[in-house]
This record gives structure tokens, C-alpha cells and sequence, in this order.
């Protein structure tokens, strides 16, 4: 019998491709779900739209009914902010939310987390999360969590700096090094035993809102990256896909810029 999988938001680009990669499956039956009409709806054969955001207080409710009501064997999250929200309430749902473990998942959505716990294992840059910290400027300015380059700002000084904070009072910020040069995705996937089985790297030639929309696989830095992935899949212990991006800072070195508990396929 075939295990149905609900893919939540099914309108994401990791979304787009879990449902290219399982369509013909023998194993799996595809749900999409959807907060928003994007091109998931036009995807996915069996469909449920107009879903609460995950951060309402009828997310989880709604879900819940959803999981019963279609007879859900596991939910995929498809965005790295779900993932947090749908590991953290996996034993209301009533089914596998696929990934990594709560604590892991919460610790990649933070930027101020993965460095507390990072730093000094892997090459960080310079960061603070208070603006009065930062000593050399330009900095680079970006939410502690967030995705796909959203309210993120290069300030060349301190007064713009504090222009573009004032501008967004609810936001926490993390402020980073300034890194000038190649920016890399190295895609990685973990066994359920803590044993990486896979780590290589992509050049983020192109990118779109926080996508690369022309990448292409890269052997320069190898030895570095892999080890960093072994390290990083040593104190996270992430579970299946996952993923870490890096830039090289102004001396060429790939230096982290964040780890993610869920699979990138841009």
C-alpha cells in the first residue's frame, strides 16, 4: 500500500522538486497544501489550498483535521521556517513530520544560534547582535531568522546602519562581517544513524530573491567544505537533506554564512 505524503507549502521551489522526484513513485501518494494560490496548485493533482499561515493559531488545528481527514502517512516540510513550526508540534499532528529533530531544526533557524553553537568548530564571521558591537564597517545587515535574502541590507555606516533598524523596529537583526566574494551552497544528506553520507558543493553564480537561478557544481575548497560538513553533521546532527552556504571572506577563505536543517534544490 502506498504511504500518502502531504508537502507543505507545496508552491516552494523544494516543494516543486520533491514533487518531480516522487510523482511516479510506486511508494507515495502526493498532497499539496498551500497558504497562498502559487504554482503549487497547478502541480499537484490532489490539492488543499487556503491553509492558515503556519504562524496562526489555527495552523496546527487545521493541519490536524487535514492529517485525519486524508489519512496522512508524514508531512514534508518545504521551507525551513514550516520545518521549525511543524517539528516542534509533531506529536499533535499525529503523523512523521520528515527531517531533523526538533532542537536541530530550531538551532538552523536561528542565524544567532547556529553561531553561538558553530563558532569556533567552523569559520564564522565576525557577528554580533547588537549594533553598537560592530567595528568595521561595511556590515552586513539580516534578519536572525529568515530566508531568500528577504529584509536583508549592506550598510556602509554606522548612521545607515541604524537608518535601516529604525526602519524595522520588530525585527531582530544579526550583524555580520561584510564577505566580499564567492558564495557557495554545499548540499549534504545525513543517514538517520548521524553518518553523512553525502557533501558537494555548488557555485551560487546567479541569485533572485535569495535563489540561485544559475549554479553549478564546484570542486574549489573541497577539503575545506568537507570538512566543515562533517563537523557541522557532528554537533547537529541533522537528519536526511540539509544543506550549509558559505562565502569567502575579504582573505578568500569560505567562511559560514548559515546552516539549514531542510534540503535546497536552487
Amino acid at each position: 500500500m502506498k504511504k500518502k505524503l502531504l508537502v507543505f507549502p507545496c508552491g516552494s521551489e523544494v516543494a516543486l522538486e520533491i514533487y518531480r522526484s516522487l510523482r511516479y513513485s510506486i511508494h507515495f501518494d502526493l498532497v499539496g497544501a498551500s497558504s497562498v494560490d502559487d504554482h503549487g496548485k497547478f502541480v499537484f493533482e490532489n490539492y488543499i489550498g487556503n491553509m492558515p499561515f503556519h504562524s496562526d493559531p489555527e495552523f496546527i488545528a487545521t493541519l490536524k483535521g487535514i492529517v485525519e481527514k486524508e489519512k496522512i502517512d508524514a508531512i514534508f516540510p518545504a521551507m525551513d521556517a514550516v520545518a521549525k513550526t511543524l517539528k516542534s508540534n509533531e506529536d499533535k499532528l499525529g503523523c512523521i513530520v520528515i527531517g531533523s529533530n526538533s532542537e536541530t531544526t530550531g538551532i538552523c533557524s536561528s542565524k544567532l544560534a547556529t553561531y553561538e553553537r558553530l563558532d569556533g568548530k567552523v569559520l564564522c564571521p565576525e557577528w554580533s547582535d547588537e549594533l553598537s558591537e560592530v567595528q568595521q564597517y561595511p556590515v552586513f545587515i539580516k534578519p536572525d531568522e529568515g530566508y531568500g535574502s528577504r529584509n536583508v541590507f549592506r550598510a556602509p555606516s554606522k548612521k545607515i546602519a541604524q537608518n535601516f533598524i529604525d526602519e524595522n523596529p520588530d525585527t531582530p537583526f544579526v550583524f555580520c562581517e561584510y564577505l566580499p566574494g564567492e558564495e557557495y551552497t554545499i548540499d549534504c544528506f545525513s543517514t538517520f544513524q548521524g553518518e553523512l553520507l553525502f557533501c558537494g558543493a555548488r557555485t551560487r553564480i546567479r541569485v533572485s530573491n535569495g535563489i540561485s537561478v544559475n549554479t553549478i557544481e564546484t570542486d574549489k575548497h573541497r577539503d575545506a567544505f568537507q570538512r566543515v560538513g562533517k563537523t557541522i553533521n557532528e554537533i547537529l546532527r541533522p537528519r536526511g537533506a540539509w544543506f550549509f552556504q558559505m562565502k569567502e571572506n575579504a582573505n578568500g577563505e569560505p567562511t559560514l554564512l548559515e546552516v539549514a536543517a531542510s534540503p535546497d534544490f536552487s
